[in-house]
């Protein structure tokens, strides 16, 4: 489901070489996707272009997921103004399908905006969630699982889909819309029973 980018060799210093050299690897691994005949879960060109996370935002709003209020800027004074917006309560979200877990944004991660220029970084808002979902979909098998907090600790359990109104519609949309037979997306259901995207 995500492949791993190619290791180096420690050995290659220059970084004209590193750069030959990955590239060269990529384009044999892709190479071989493209001429393996072969029964793939998700076709390798779908599941790259399905793990952006920008992409990602796009087609889960038009399969009628609320997305929280995103920013991907490289502009120090914009990320500040989109921080003061939320009351310093944001989250970002490397644009790596292989770091693609989100991270909070501290108060010490503020303290040199300026370095925000040397890449463009995804941003939102926390968002309340009184639960969060994880839905596993292979072909037309779903399994959702439910993560909520219980006195002290959260806990997962597993939810049937009929109780869930038109979430299985939804998650069948986004996976038409991707292309894919198998994914796994993370969901939160706010105090309003909506349904926010976070990512796969």
């Amino acid at each position: 489901w995500q492949p791993q980018i190619p290791k180096l060799s420690s050995s290659i210093l220059d970084p004209e070489h590193a750069r030959f050299a990955y590239i060269q690897c990529c384009q044999l691994v892709e190479g071989l996707w493209y001429i393996l005949d072969c029964l793939w879960i998700n076709h390798p060109e779908r599941q790259e272009i399905a793990l952006n996370p920008i992409y990602q935002i796009v087609i889960a709003q038009k399969a009628g997921f609320i997305i929280p209020e995103t920013l991907v800027t490289s502009r120090p004074e914009t990320l500040i103004s989109f921080w003061e917006k939320h009351h310093h309560k944001m989250m970002y979200h490397q644009m790596i399908p292989i770091a693609a877990n989100q991270e909070d944004l501290k108060e010490e991660d503020m303290e040199e905006p300026e370095r925000l220029q040397l890449s463009p970084v995804l941003f939102q808002p926390h968002i309340h969630c009184k639960n969060f979902l994880t839905a596993v979909v292979v072909g037309d098998f779903l399994l959702l699982a439910q993560y909520c907090k219980n006195a002290e600790q959260f806990i997962w359990k597993q939810v049937a889909a009929e109780n869930l109104r038109d979430l299985p519609t939804k998650i069948k949309k986004l996976m038409a819309l991707l292309g894919l037979s198998y994914f796994q997306v993370q969901l939160g259901i706010d105090d309003k029973e909506n349904y926010i995207f976070f990512s796969l």
